[in-house]
């Protein structure tokens, strides 16, 4: 079960059809001094194995920045793997572009 709290920066879309999600765009809202603002981070994107090349990943990712921008937000960033190349043409097709940089972390 998903929960969404108010006041979260944790927002989620679905892609449903027969009352069954079949796809879902998981992201959260920060701020960046550096952007001027608000930016969506998207964590996540997944369309059921059963629906992909249907379009449904493009049609969750443009509602989302049609969400992005009536709330004034300053741009969406997202990770994909290099040689995830459907994924990559999808992105480009919505204006999305590369940026180079170099990722760390840290685990407990």
């Amino acid at each position: 079960m998903l929960v969404h709290k108010e006041n979260s920066s944790a927002h989620i879309f679905v892609a449903e059809q027969d009352e069954r999600i079949i796809g879902a765009a998981f992201f959260n809202v920060s701020v960046s001094m550096l952007k001027g603002g608000y930016y969506i981070w998207l964590n996540d994107i997944y369309v059921h194995n059963d629906f992909r090349n249907q379009g449904i990943a493009k049609k969750i990712l443009l509602k989302m920045i049609y969400w992005a921008e009536s709330n004034d937000i300053k741009g969406i960033e997202l990770e994909t793997g290099i040689n995830n190349d459907a994924t990559k043409a999808l992105y480009n097709s919505l204006g999305f572009y590369d940026v180079v940089s170099k990722r760390y972390q840290f685990r407990f």
